[in-house]
């Protein structure tokens, strides 16, 4: 959604993002609710109602700052985002497949 060309999409996504910040588990696991899906959607952004389930945020997302990320919503274009390295998950991941 961040990056869809229609202005008022990527804005609904920074919405949505500030959103789940705010709500934020710090304590736990994120668990992954498999969202009701609407099928009579005429566009992508309408397959969750999204009112009605518990947005988290995309780990892509999480190392940006909230003014930062509303400066990315205003450009003519989302900047690309790219995932930071994970190497300690990497390493652990490696290590049980040993």
């Amino acid at each position: 959604m961040l990056h869809d060309s229609r202005k008022h999409i990527p804005e609904l996504a920074v919405r949505l993002i500030f959103g789940a910040r705010e709500k934020r588990n710090s304590g736990g696991l994120r668990l992954f609710k498999l969202p009701k899906l609407n099928f009579e959607a005429a566009d992508y952004i309408d397959l969750i109602y999204w009112s009605n389930c518990a947005v988290t945020e995309p780990p892509l997302t999480m190392h940006i700052k909230d003014k930062d990320l509303e400066e990315m919503c205003k450009e003519e274009q989302f900047p690309v985002l790219t995932f930071e390295e994970f190497y300690a998950t990497r390493n652990l991941l490696k290590d049980v497949l040993k």
